[in-house]
């Protein structure tokens, strides 16, 4: 893995060589001060997932605060910490219903267009929640892309919005053609 890196990183710029670097190699280096410099924020993370425990600290009751970006990049760091492995499963899991059902819209296509449209924006969607996810959970490198639906974003919030929105029109035009 650290070959092909190698290759790579000439190409890609530096502050992506670093944080894919951070995330091949999270421990090395652990107790000392350029450890916890290059890895504050996952490292806070991870503290917020494992003090979320079960059932999680309760609504409010956590200290989403001592991870930074938490609005947007960790928001999942937030979520676990307060509601637990149960509620974040429980998140996870919505999640799976809407892109299961964006799967399912899609192939309930008559149009090829449509197909096409609803495939495209569902994956988007998946995408961007399992780079979130996994980059919360140091399953996948960091990339700052927020967690849709859930993160104060802004631009993000009304792209995602309106992605289901279309996702839900298409699915009630074939629900009406099936009439």
């Amino acid at each position: 893995m650290y070959c092909t890196f190698w290759i790579i990183a000439p190409l890609v710029p530096e502050y992506i060589a670093e944080r894919f670097m951070l995330w091949i190699d999270f421990w090395r280096a652990f107790p000392s001060a350029e450890w916890w410099d290059r890895s504050y924020q996952t490292a806070n993370a991870l503290c917020a997932l494992r003090a979320g425990g079960l059932l999680g600290k309760g609504l409010g009751l956590g200290d989403p605060y001592l991870v930074p970006l938490v609005n947007s990049d960790f928001i999942y760091a937030a979520i676990a910490e307060e509601l637990g492995f149960i509620g974040s499963l429980s998140v996870i899991l919505l999640y799976l219903s809407i892109m299961i059902t964006g799967i399912r819209t899609a192939f309930h296509c008559r149009r090829r267009f449509d197909f096409f449209v609803v495939s495209a924006m569902t994956v988007m969607l998946s995408c961007q929640i399992i780079i979130n996810i996994g980059g919360a959970l140091n399953i996948l490198p960091l990339t700052g892309v927020v967690l849709p639906l859930l993160s104060r974003s802004g631009f993000s919030l009304i792209t995602f919005t309106a992605l289901i929105g279309v996702i839900m029109a298409v699915s009630h035009k074939n629900g009406c053609e099936n009439l």
